[in-house]
């Protein structure tokens, strides 16, 4: 699908193509005429060279893309040596803008890994039955 831009220069290009035959006849049209011209040689030679560099940028991005997915596995490689050889926990790895592992922390016995949901305010306990608040009416 054409570009509006070359839309609009296929337009320019259609009317100074019926312009020239009449610049004879209408010698007042000759410089707009001749302006017009020069004007879609220049958009058109810009139109090229956007098509080129877009056509560059593709391929930059290609390859930055492949660099970086290259770069991401030798940093992991080079990291799982780095802890293999001075430890998973060596503080050592700070040097290498890398985070030791550190331990969570003693766990407490006795007490559950993870505390019972809070009650919602003016939800009842699952052991108390709910009282009514109005007068019951049966039918």
């Amino acid at each position: 699908m054409p570009t509006l831009f070359a839309r609009r220069i296929d337009r320019w290009d259609l009317l100074n193509r019926k312009l020239k035959p009449l610049i004879e006849k209408r010698p007042e049209l000759a410089e707009e005429q001749q302006q017009l011209e020069a004007l879609i040689a220049r958009a058109k030679a810009l139109q090229s060279e956007q098509v080129e560099m877009l056509g560059k940028l593709r391929d930059a991005i290609h390859l930055r893309r492949a660099a970086e997915a290259e770069g991401q596995v030798l940093h992991g490689r080079i990291v799982a040596v780095l802890k293999g050889k001075l430890g998973f926990k060596s503080n050592d790895l700070y040097a290498y803008g890398l985070q030791p592992r550190r331990n969570p922390g003693p766990k407490k016995k006795g007490t559950p890994a993870t505390p019972p949901p809070a009650a919602a305010p003016g939800a009842t306990a699952p052991h108390e039955p709910a009282t009514p608040t109005g007068p019951a009416t049966r039918s």
